[in-house]
């Protein structure tokens, strides 16, 4: 379980899949719950505003590089932490140790530092640990050093990062030896996370689980397993919803499966709208595959509309033309359109074929050296804004085969920030090997038409 988790494969499991957690995951190799604890501490503002205190932390747990402190007081404070300060008890012993303050007004100090507009407590508090800090022989230039140390933004109390460690073990577990049953959940739980569904359902396909498109005659309101796959729940399903899927099943209970789209309409007096997504989603392909066929047969058994006009007495048999049903392409767009997500592929499946041939896949990206350049075209599904850094960007891409993370410099990002919503796009640059992890420090962003309009890339900071 941990080497899938060091692999960088934790997307889906609490704490552990966001993109820093799958980096930090590569270069920590947690081996025991211990290690879990870290690795869950290290990625909060409070850790990661320190300068380069992840990286330090890691050189030295990891591969035992040596350091000093910037005075002896500050080791019983920081010696759990490798000499960088990981959970928020570290700021109050390190307060009380070096500044002579009590339990109650280190508290107060690390409360003062997570506070807007609080620069005049931090200068009332400055002023108490100085005095106390060179009480205890310590000089004013070590002193300022040493508070600086201190940070109000957000980390992990000790217990709480040993406790929620253990949840993420649990999770990790669930989705390493019980795969279906994790993406099942996962997709009842939605949304949630840091990603798509189109995403976790990418990361379900390289698990062993596909996804099944609805079946108006087994699926149930919500996802469920079947076999080793998942089967969309109903109300999954754009303008179906929880109240139309209780209908489908009551009717269905009552009065058998559904031989049909039309059958369903006059049964059950769904809307045309959540009929409509209904046939889109592939509900009705089980009884009848072409799903052009299904929207025309719906359509014959529409109730009255508001106006009271009524309908026409028709027979099926008489009034059922032979309709070319939608290309893949087509019902790919629809799928995506009510459901968010194309259960049987990716939408680059579709752009792969227009692309020119020296593009990579995110397979590809992941195996080249480092300085090679890098011309890749994925879904951008994840941006981070990290607080505390220069306006740097870290996005994740997606297309058929994996992801890649790549990285925008301000400056970049300021000139491409509209191609990075909900388009499919081409980046260029330049890859980045570091501590076994890779990056693609980006040059250019250029959108790519794809017809398809996907869910917007998720902001988070």
């Amino acid at each position: 379980m941990y080497d899938m988790i060091n692999m960088g494969n934790s997307k889906g499991v609490f704490l552990l899949q966001s993109p820093a957690q799958l980096k930090i995951a590569q270069r920590l190799r947690s081996r025991n719950l211990r290690d879990l604890a870290y690795q869950v501490a290290l990625i909060r503002p409070g850790v990661g505003m320190q300068g380069s205190a992840v990286s330090q932390f890691i050189d030295r747990y990891r591969h035992g590089v040596e350091w000093d402190y910037d005075h002896p007081l500050e080791e019983r404070a920081l010696e759990r932490g490798w000499g960088i300060i990981v959970w928020q008890e570290q700021v109050v012993q390190l307060v009380m140790d070096v500044g002579e303050m009590s339990a109650t007004q280190a508290d107060e100090v690390r409360r003062a530092f997570a506070r807007p507009n609080n620069e005049h407590l931090i200068a009332k508090h400055w002023e108490r640990f100085l005095a106390g800090a060179q009480a205890n022989g310590v000089s004013e230039e070590i002193a300022r050093k040493i508070f600086n140390k201190v940070n109000g933004h957000y980390m992990f109390p000790e217990s709480h990062s040993h406790a929620f460690c253990i949840t993420a073990y649990q999770a990790a577990w669930l989705k390493r030896y019980h795969p279906t049953e994790f993406f099942t959940a996962l997709m009842n739980n939605q949304p949630m996370g840091f990603y798509p569904v189109e995403t976790l359902k990418q990361d379900a396909r390289r698990f062993g689980v596909p996804f099944l498109n609805p079946c108006i005659n087994l699926s149930d309101e919500k996802c469920v397993p079947q076999g080793k796959s998942v089967l969309l729940g109903l109300r999954f399903i754009r303008d179906v919803g929880k109240s139309g899927a209780e209908t489908i099943l009551r009717e269905r209970q009552h009065g058998g499966a559904y031989i049909g789209a039309g059958d369903l309409v006059r049964r059950t007096g769904l809307k045309p709208q959540a009929v409509d997504s209904l046939v889109m989603a592939g509900a009705f392909d089980g009884v009848t595959p072409n799903r052009r066929q299904s929207l025309w047969e719906a359509g014959l058994h529409l109730r009255p509309g508001r106006n009271g006009q009524a309908v026409l007495p028709t027979s099926m048999d008489a009034s059922m033309p032979r309709l070319a049903d939608f290309t893949d392409s087509e019902k790919m767009a629809a799928e995506y359109a009510v459901m968010g997500i194309y259960p049987r592929g990716h939408l680059m499946e579709f752009v792969r074929p227009t692309l020119e041939s020296e593009v990579m896949t995110c397979a590809e990206v992941d195996r080249l050296d480092d300085g090679a350049p890098v011309l890749v075209a994925g879904w951008p599904v994840a941006r981070q804004h990290p607080k505390g850094r220069d306006g740097t960007i870290f996005v994740t891409i997606e297309d058929e085969t994996g992801d890649a993370q790549v990285i925008l410099w301000p400056h970049i990002y300021k000139q491409c920030k509209r191609e990075l919503g909900s388009q499919v796009v081409l980046i260029a640059g330049e890859i980045s090997r570091w501590d076994g992890t890779s990056n693609t420090i980006v040059s250019e962003v250029r959108a790519l038409r794809s017809g398809v309009r996907m869910p917007e890339a998720h902001n988070w900071r």
